[in-house]
């Protein structure tokens, strides 16, 4: 019987398992026994992580986890080099479980070094890791926690993972990023639906717009985009040439006054990609009553994008504004006026 006593905690792994003839116990109900010990038996449980037996190396970091003492992060992130890919696994899971700060930066590592990793062993035709596609991939597992996570610090190491060769560590990447409220994330979604990466493609695609095949994929955008969803604000922006746009812009106008600036400047951005005429009269009201540079620099850009007489009647104030990105960004607007017949016009 293991003891719960805060005050007599195990003092090694030994006493952990005594009392059990040598035989090893059940896998699941050895990891529910030790994590009832709680942060007591977090020594022990450190200190096997460094066990001869690759499954009480598993339990431990599966206890640990449901422990959630942040103390354990520093051993748990030394154990991600497990030689063992199951324990890595455990370990991976029970880092982002726990959370915080020093997991996120543990993950992250792992993320990089798999992708790192993984690259070179293609690049030298092994194309797997030992054991072949019935491995558990790292980077997958840890693009996953990275996801639930959702640190912004992880934005850049998922993005990167969303071209791996590898299709599962794609689309986990792609999961991530989907949930990511980060207009980074969405922006590199958008694009990864029109890469040459088949798996980049199609892991964007289907956290975009559903599987290849949906009908309406105008339609999945506005339901991702009820489901509070950035990257979706930003797709908006790539709605389907043959589909009316109206929707869209239905859609993308009330938020012009949501109060995270990024929702405001990316749904202005998309406004103006979709270049509907009806989307001039709110970005105006929006630019006049606008006080962060970066969403009025994004309404202003719209408003040249549309590129109507109309749209640019409503530019000119802006030129004259306090912040200096804003001003170029009206002069350039306007230069749409002056731009010579046939001259291209800026993306």
């Amino acid at each position: 019987m293991l003891s719960r006593d805060p005050l007599n905690p195990p003092r090694s792994w030994e006493d952990v398992l005594v009392g059990r003839s040598g035989a090893w116990p059940d896998y699941d109900k050895l990891v529910s026994e030790l994590a009832a010990i709680g942060p007591a038996g977090l020594g022990p449980m450190v200190e096997a992580l460094g066990h001869d037996s690759s499954d009480v190396r598993a339990a431990a970091a599966e206890a640990l986890g449901r422990i959630g003492d942040g103390r354990a992060v520093p051993a748990l992130s030394r154990a991600l080099k497990d030689r063992h890919e199951w324990v890595r696994y455990k370990v991976t899971r029970a880092l982002g479980r726990i959370g915080g700060p020093q997991a996120v930066d543990a993950l992250v590592k792992a993320l990089e070094d798999e992708i790192e990793a993984e690259t070179s062993l293609l690049l030298t035709a092994v194309g797997s890791f030992p054991g072949g596609g019935e491995d558990v991939y790292l980077c997958e597992i840890a693009a996953e926690e990275l996801g639930r996570i959702r640190d912004p610090r992880a934005v850049g190491p998922l993005i990167e993972a969303l071209t791996h060769p590898k299709g599962l560590a794609a689309h986990a990447a792609a999961e991530a990023l989907g949930g990511m409220d980060d207009k980074r994330a969405a922006e590199a979604l958008v694009a990864a639906a029109e890469c040459d990466n088949p798996y980049a493609q199609q892991a964007a695609w289907e956290c975009l717009f559903g599987s290849a095949g949906t009908p309406d994929p105008g339609g999945t955008m506005l339901e991702k985009l009820g489901e509070g969803k950035l990257f979706a604000v930003v797709g908006l922006g790539e709605w389907p040439p043959d589909c009316d746009t109206a929707r869209a812009v239905e859609a993308l106008v009330p938020l012009l006054s949501e109060r995270d600036l990024a929702w405001r400047a990316a749904a202005a951005e998309s406004l103006g990609k979709l270049k509907d005429p009806a989307a001039v009269a709110p970005l105006a009201e929006m630019l006049a009553g606008e006080e962060d540079p970066a969403v009025k620099c994004a309404a202003v850009w719209a408003l040249g994008r549309i590129g109507t007489p109309a749209a640019l009647e409503a530019v000119p104030r802006a030129a004259h504004d306090a912040d200096s990105a804003v001003c170029k960004a009206a002069a350039l607007a306007l230069a749409k006026t002056t731009r010579p017949s046939g001259a291209q016009e800026d993306p």
